[in-house]
């Protein structure tokens, strides 16, 4: 996430047996947490500064604090290194826009940052689980990995182009965990009717899609992780509503991370698998989730791994 936002590495796994969490990474997951968990306090926040406010506001400028520091010596590279030999970045592109200032690129790079390492980590954690609880499954995905992904040796876009049933795995993994706890938000700004109910301006309106994901009304087995249900080509298939299913969204306010995240999932996951078969120990038969501003496992998860 620090390459693709900033152009440079941020250290958190400078060593192979890092286990303490770097500031930055704290204070990630501080700001998560407090983000989410603002759903479901009472907001005396707004009236005056509550310690959970201070603890919010607290990360919340030290990650802002940090992108300023990257956008800075950014500009600094730029001026004293050959523009060829820096790496590219979102912070890159951002940067020559003229209708971007520097306080929109600080927005939309703390957005990214901060929103591409938890979830991508959960939803991922989430795949490989759901990989391992269904062995034939996760041999069907080998196939497709071992005609098309080397074992070694990057994996470029000609390449995941081809890797359809992986895709359908992880979006049937996120349908199984939908992965925030709610769906999409609007605030209305104008009266409208739905099915001749009158819904005045300035209500909010949840979709929930996590509650659609999981209505056989939608999804045949819907407990079942059948990634078949999302291949035209398959016996499997299933069409279903287009809305019954958003896990990034719909719309000029969808997820502005989720090509980035797709893809990271798609090759961590391929690379993984294309070496590795994943068991779950008979200790693991269920992951427990907490709603933060993800939905996050609340204990780590443990696989076995054998050599392919």
């Amino acid at each position: 996430v620090g390459k693709m936002c900033f152009g440079v590495r941020l250290g958190c796994i400078s060593s192979p047996d890092q286990t303490i969490k770097t500031e930055t990474m704290q204070h990630v997951e501080t700001f998560l947490d407090c983000f989410g968990n603002q759903f479901y306090i009472m907001p005396w926040y707004k009236l005056f500064k509550t310690p959970f406010y201070r603890k919010y506001a607290n990360s919340a400028n030290y990650l802002k604090r940090q992108t300023e520091k990257y956008i800075t010596e950014h500009k600094e590279r730029i001026q004293s290194e050959n523009r060829e030999e820096i790496d590219p970045s979102l912070l890159g592109d951002l940067l020559p826009d003229p209708n971007m200032t520097t306080e929109d690129i600080t927005k939309t790079l703390m957005d990214v940052f901060v929103g591409g390492i938890d979830s991508t980590a959960a939803n991922m954690t989430t795949l490989l689980y759901n990989l391992a609880n269904n062995p034939e499954k996760q041999d069907k995905l080998f196939e497709e990995l071992e005609t098309h992904v080397s074992k070694a040796g990057p994996i470029d876009e000609t390449v995941l182009c081809q890797l359809n049933y992986l895709k359908a795995c992880l979006k049937e993994s996120f349908r199984l965990v939908f992965p925030v706890p709610v769906g999409t938000a609007r605030n209305l700004d104008k009266d409208i009717t739905i099915k001749g109910f009158r819904i005045p301006a300035f209500t909010n309106i949840v979709f929930c899609s996590g509650i659609t994901c999981q209505d056989r009304q939608y999804f045949d087995k819907p407990e079942a992780f059948i990634p078949e249900r999302w291949l035209r080509n398959s016996d499997g298939y299933s069409p279903t509503h287009s809305f019954a299913h958003i896990p990034f969204g719909y719309g000029p306010r969808k997820c502005i991370g989720q090509t980035f995240a797709e893809t990271e999932i798609h090759i961590c996951t391929a690379k993984l698998l294309r070496n590795f078969r994943l068991i779950l120990p008979k200790e693991c038969s269920k992951i427990i989730y907490k709603d933060k501003t993800f939905r996050t496992p609340v204990t780590p998860v443990s696989f076995i791994v054998e050599n392919r």
